[in-house]
């Protein structure tokens, strides 16, 4: 009889256990599909691809990057008129391309997942010769001998749809002159200063900077120091910082000797000169409108009646869009006129901000 029982009840158990593996199985397979229908869904709600031609290369090649917003794009097809001419499967996804010439054509790039599913896609016409934006370079500064002026000249580069209406010039941020014709070649006088700035207005309503660190300010420093500021910060042994101190609570020695305190203030009564510096390259193309955001809500949790800040941005090259003001609204109004694209140069934001300060 034992024989007979204990069949059935591991007939039974292993029945049992194949029905709730069945079960668990049916409902694995099910999340499955419905995680990647979700992911799916996700795909097409998130990735993102702009299409970005840069200057043309030697050779007339146009290089052409693909801005994408999601991680789940693994890789790039470029087509050219229909026909596919490069495939990039590595972030940042780029590609060389020679276009036919003079015929017009049409640029496409197609985001792809890692199991080939098309998950964004972007398309730019070519005239034969890339949109490029306008830019500035200050091409000559050279000092006039015994004149007591500097010959200074612009290069521009613009696309053939747009004029350039004149280049104003500027010594730091004080404007010295105008050129509306080419070459766009100037005299300005000789006079202290860190770097020269030449601003071309544009036919379509567009800025574009140029900036040139000037090796030395002419004419000579003279530097007197009269009084030296010194910074000191005050806490208690958790570290909690102590306020409501007066100058006497101070005593200044210099090797050994006492000094006298000119002029003493708390930190917070010390007026704010503040240069912001955004970036606004085209890595930051999905972030562009976060970023302005943040700065927006930094500058009016930070200044008040007595700082002043100035505003610069940068993709492939630094430009001033606010000297320094304690304007809160007309430095948030500048936020309007940038735009992501190009490159990032960093380390020259970072200088000409410097040099501002």
């Amino acid at each position: 009889m034992m024989t007979d029982v204990l069949p059935r009840r591991v007939v039974g158990r292993s029945s049992s256990l194949t029905v709730a593996t069945a079960v668990v199985a049916a409902i694995s397979v099910c999340l499955a599909d419905a995680s990647m229908a979700e992911t799916a869904a996700g795909h097409e709600r998130e990735a993102r691809l702009e299409l970005v031609l840069a200057e043309a290369s030697r050779g007339g090649r146009l290089r052409a990057e693909a801005l994408v917003t999601s991680e789940a794009i693994r890789r790039v097809d470029f087509f050219l008129d229909g026909e596919l001419v490069e495939s990039d499967r590595r972030f940042p996804f780029c590609a060389l391309i020679q276009p036919p010439s003079p015929r017009r054509s049409v640029l496409e790039a197609v985001a792809l997942a890692a199991d080939g599913t098309e998950l964004a896609r972007d398309r730019v016409p070519l005239d034969g010769e890339p949109d490029t934006p306008t830019t500035v370079s200050v091409a000559e500064v050279r000092e006039i001998e015994g004149g007591g002026w500097l010959e200074v000249a612009a290069e521009i580069r613009h696309p053939e749809t747009v004029g350039v209406e004149r280049v104003d010039f500027y010594r730091d941020e004080r404007y010295v002159a105008s050129v509306a014709t080419r070459p766009y070649r100037t005299r300005i006088p000789l006079a202290e200063g860190s770097f020269l700035r030449a601003v071309a207005l544009t036919s379509d309503g567009g800025l574009a900077e140029g900036v040139r660190l000037l090796g030395r300010t002419e004419g000579g420093d003279t530097l007197s120091v009269g009084l030296v500021e010194l910074y000191a910060m005050v806490t208690t042994r958790s570290g909690a910082p102590v306020e409501g101190l007066s100058v006497e609570s101070f005593e200044l020695l210099q090797a050994g000797s006492r000094r006298s305190i000119e002029r003493f203030s708390e930190g917070d009564a010390v007026p704010l000169s503040l240069g912001l510096v955004l970036d606004s390259s085209g890595s930051m193309h999905d972030d562009m409108d976060r970023a302005k955001r943040s700065a927006r809500n930094f500058l009016e949790s930070v200044l008040d009646e007595h700082d002043e800040a100035l505003l610069i941005d940068f993709d492939s090259r630094p430009r001033m869009l606010q000297t320094s003001t304690g304007d809160l609204d007309a430095l948030v109004g500048r936020f309007e006129e940038i735009r992501s694209r190009g490159g990032s140069a960093i380390y020259d934001a970072i200088l000409f901000a410097a040099l501002q300060l």
